[in-house]
This record gives structure tokens, sequence and C-alpha cells, in this order.
């Protein structure tokens, strides 16, 4: 999933960050450069799951990727008794923001996986919220997605392939118009019709 447009999203639609969201790989390395002012939230590319072939003839995976929200608030004691309040109503406004919005063409929409504290201190609260959404590998599951660019190669080779001009089909008739001196009933070895068929435009 791409980060950038969850980062806009979460810009526009959480007024408690008063704009202040970036984007990361990793959380650690995020909490250890954080600079912005609380409170801030920073989207974390967390890790994708992998569901088994859907299909026996074509490329047809579901992929659930993961985003955490790792939401960064001040604290004036260890307990942090002062801000469990804003991270309540934090967690209303992600709701609000990302439960069913779709972060991308071919994605579901976000789904809530759960929160988890990750550090308090004297100086902060550190708050994960998780979020996920699934798509399909494989433009195989979409009729409207023909003219797609592959997404796999299975469809990569097959798109060099050379569309399909037409074929010619010879008939061996069973009977009755098998030679009885050859077989009888046929086949017999000739061919009493053939069928030619030309396509102007080529099919895939």
């Amino acid at each position: 999933m791409r980060i950038s447009p969850v980062v806009e999203h979460v810009r526009q639609h959480v007024p408690a960050f008063e704009g202040r969201v970036a984007g990361g790989l990793d959380t650690d390395v995020v909490m250890g450069s954080a600079h912005m002012k609380p409170p801030a939230a920073y989207i974390i590319q967390a890790e994708d799951d992998a569901a088994e072939l859907q299909s026996q003839t074509s490329y047809l995976q579901e992929i659930r990727d993961s985003i955490d929200i790792v939401v960064v608030l001040a604290t004036r004691n260890e307990q942090g008794n002062l801000e469990a309040e804003l991270l309540h109503e934090i967690r209303r406004q992600l709701f609000l923001a990302l439960a069913g919005w779709e972060p991308h063409e071919g994605y579901d929409g976000l789904i809530y996986n759960g929160g988890e504290l990750v550090q308090l201190d004297r100086s902060r609260c550190v708050y994960r919220f998780s979020f996920s959404a699934a798509f399909t590998l494989g433009r195989a599951a979409f009729d409207d997605r023909s003219g797609q660019p592959a997404e796999t190669w299975e469809e990569y080779e097959r798109d060099r392939l050379p569309r399909f001009a037409g074929g010619t089909l010879h008939i061996d008739a069973i009977d009755p118009m098998a030679d009885p001196n050859l077989n009888k009933p046929g086949p017999d070895g000739r061919i009493e019709h053939e069928v030619r068929m030309e396509l102007p435009h080529g099919e895939t």
C-alpha cells in the first residue's frame, strides 16, 4: 500500500494533529527521530499477509496490507492520565477518517485491527493503531481490467504472445460419409470438410 495517500488523507481528515502527519518504514527508527510537536502521527508501512491461490488456471491471490498509525502525545507524568481523553478523541477521528476508506484503486476499505501502547514516560505517550486493507493480485479477477498492465509473470508472458488471427478446422466425419473400404464407421482418415476462420483484428 502506498503510504503518501494515507498521510495526506489523515492530514485532511484528522484535525487533532493539525497537519502534523508524516510517513515512515519502521516504528523504532521513526520514534528515534520524532521531532514534530505533539500531538502528531506517523504512518508506518507494516506487514502484508498473502492468502492461498484462488485459481488453478490463472494467478489470483488475496494480499492484505497493514499500516500502523503511531500517535505521539505529550505527557505530564508517567501515568499519562491527562492524555487519556485526547487519545480517545484521536481514535474516534481515525475511525471516522479511515474505517471503510479505500486507500487505492483495487483495494477494499480499511478495517481496524486494534491498538496498543508502545511507550509511556514523563515526556510522551506513544500509541499504535493498526489498520489493513486487501486487494487481489492478478487482473483475471476483474473483467474490466483486460487492457491493464500485467501484474504477474504469467500475465506478462501471455501479453507477449501474438494475437489469435484465425484458425482452420479439418472435419473427418464418423458417419454416414465414411468410406466402408477404409473404416466403417469413421473417422476413416479422409477430410470431408474444411472450415477456415479469420479474425480481422485478432483476438487475445
